[in-house]
């Protein structure tokens, strides 16, 4: 529940508020982070489970690092959530 909450907030930041500098710690604290810890739990308890969920970690790693290289190419916003004005 926590890592789709995890997933829902990053998605909401990165593709509809378009905030790119904020969408890079949450992210990888987010989502990357979730993931990782659930596969290494699963993998102490059964092997199998660990196997299945690696994959997931291994496609968080390529978002996590898309995310962060748009952010690069994109003026590198501040890290964190800025108040947008409307004009």
């Amino acid at each position: 529940m926590v890592h789709l909450a995890l997933g829902d907030t990053w998605n909401t930041i990165f593709t509809v508020e378009r905030r790119l500098g904020a969408a890079v710690p949450v992210v990888i604290f987010g989502p990357w982070l979730s993931s990782v810890i659930v596969t290494i739990i699963y993998w102490q308890i059964n092997q199998v489970a660990g196997m299945i969920l690696a994959p997931s970690c291994v496609w968080l790693t390529v978002a996590s690092l898309l995310v962060f290289r748009i952010w690069q190419l994109n003026g590198k916003e501040p890290l964190y959530p800025l108040e947008l004005t409307v004009t």
